[in-house]
């Protein structure tokens, strides 16, 4: 199970590579064509900030499982006993919190949209 899931975060990261590749061209292009005859082709600020916002998801998979990630536990690590069971439940009340806000916010989005 574990070469499985590995492989398929190695499909993840090339799949973040050509996302990024793809932000790439899109703002290269988008550049060229202002440049050139003063004209954009619409759409093209979208697409690229589809492509980076897909590339940073596609890649926190392998970024987790190797501990790439921001490191913020730095203090949770020095603290022991009775501090840092308080300092666990105040991260993890802290992200259950913004994650049911921002999942709110996004239900009403596509509500009034």
């Amino acid at each position: 199970m574990n070469r499985l899931l590995n492989g398929f975060y190695q499909m993840l990261l090339v799949l973040s590579c050509l996302s990024m590749v793809g932000a790439l061209l899109a703002i290269s292009l988008n550049m060229l064509t202002r440049m050139v005859d003063g004209w954009s082709i619409a759409g093209l600020d979208g697409y690229a900030g589809y492509s980076i916002a897909s590339a940073l998801f596609l890649a926190l998979p392998s970024a987790f499982l190797r501990g790439d990630h921001i490191r913020v536990n730095v203090l949770v690590n020095r603290a022991s006993g009775r501090f840092r069971a308080g300092l666990e439940y105040w991260a993890l009340s802290l992200g259950v919190a913004l994650s049911i806000y921002l999942a709110w916010f996004a239900v009403r989005m596509v509500w009034q949209s």
